[in-house]
């Protein structure tokens, strides 16, 4: 059984990505907080067409690229991180923005691929060249929340038409930043008023979580740039979601048994605290800092999880880590050659010290430093 909805990259903004966001719906069921036994992003028309004579989609796995689920919710707020087996060409990453920096009356575009929209093929095929993708146009109404039992979730109500099919794709700016997920409409699927995109600040809150990178509009952005720029960036979001379409397949019944995904790492607890590259190789990057957990910085791959590149000056293999224990962060040097400076000074080898909220410190020099902040 085959179902089909949109997404969009996330990463370098601009730059060819394997990371993607879409609706929890698309790739499992938000119910019963099953997942989908496959996942695949569609390359192309060709992918999934229609048999001769109806009835059922054939899809073709030599025109997609599968993917793991790195991270779904279990019901609302509705969406899930996955990754694809390698970068594809086209497939770039938007900026992301907290969904209240907008206004109401402020101009959005819907992104996608709704399912109303492949009545025009004949329902031949599933669409997913970037010439297929449908940009509806619109305005927030409001910032309310979606009222739906033990969860309530905050979402942007806006007038950019969506249909099913356009689940999980980006809701833009004129600015060509990402500021909602679009996930449902009001007044039913072929006559809805009113389309409703959940706040990307619930996934931006994860990404930090699990330490997935991505960039806010503005971050390592040039300033000031309007006109022609703005529909330039648009224009590179419809590319990325016509090249979208992401393809679900159902658990098949079988007497045989069916192999089964390796069950998604649990996170470990959130400590609250965020690690912000200031300077240097992670400039722009956060990355959360949990409890019970360790990140620890350096070159040597095997034994870091913040990785530096091979011959990055004044970098030892294992330079220094940053933990949380007892309500508290603390940062060790673990013996580096040129040390680890926290507030300027440098710190002894092999000691804790205690680090707090607003602190800078760096590696060897100020080009690669870092400050502590709580998350968003």
């Amino acid at each position: 059984m085959l179902g089909a909805g949109s997404g969009f990259g996330i990463g370098v903004p601009g730059e060819e990505t394997d990371t993607f966001i879409t609706n929890m719906h698309v790739v499992g069921d938000p119910e019963t907080g099953k997942l989908c036994d496959k996942v695949y992003i569609m390359l192309d028309d060709e992918a999934v067409k229609m048999e001769d004579g109806g009835g059922s989609w054939i899809p073709d796995y030599d025109h997609m690229i599968a993917c793991e689920i790195v991270y779904a919710t279990g019901g609302y707020p509705d969406f899930a991180i996955i990754r694809a087996e390698r970068k594809m060409e086209g497939r770039i990453a938007l900026p992301l923005l907290p969904s209240e920096e907008m206004q109401r009356s402020d101009t959005v575009y819907a992104l996608g691929f709704p399912g109303n929209g492949d009545g025009v093929n004949g329902y031949t095929y599933q669409a997913a060249d970037v010439e297929d993708v449908i940009v509806t146009k619109g305005t927030i109404s409001r910032f309310t929340v979606w009222e739906n039992g033990s969860v309530d979730t905050k979402i942007i109500q806006h007038e950019a038409h969506i249909n099913h099919g356009n689940s999980g794709g980006p809701l833009i700016t004129e600015d060509g930043a990402v500021i909602g997920i679009n996930t449902y409409g009001f007044g039913g699927q072929e006559a809805s008023e009113y389309s409703a995109s959940v706040y990307i600040d619930y996934a931006i809150e994860k990404l930090d979580e699990l330490g997935i990178y991505y960039e806010l509009q503005g971050e390592n952005q040039k300033a000031g740039s309007t006109g022609i720029y703005r529909w330039l960036v648009i224009a590179a979001g419809i590319v990325v979601i016509a090249a979208l379409v992401i393809v679900f397949q159902k658990k098949r019944a079988a007497s045989a048994p069916q192999p089964q995904p390796a069950p998604v790492p649990k996170p470990l607890e959130d400590s609250g605290y965020r690690l912000q590259g200031v300077a240097g190789v992670f400039a722009g990057k956060r990355f959360a800092v949990e409890a019970g957990g360790c990140l620890r910085l350096g070159r040597d791959a095997s034994k870091n999880k913040l990785v530096y590149p091979a011959g990055t000056k004044g970098i030892s293999s294992m330079h220094c880590e940053l933990y949380f224990r007892g309500g508290q962060v603390y940062l060790r040097d673990m013996g580096s050659s040129y040390g680890t400076f926290l507030k300027g000074r440098r710190i002894p080898p092999n000691q804790e010290i205690p680090v707090h909220r607003g602190d800078t410190f760096y590696l060897a020099d100020p080009g690669q430093s870092f400050v502590l902040d709580r998350k968003r």
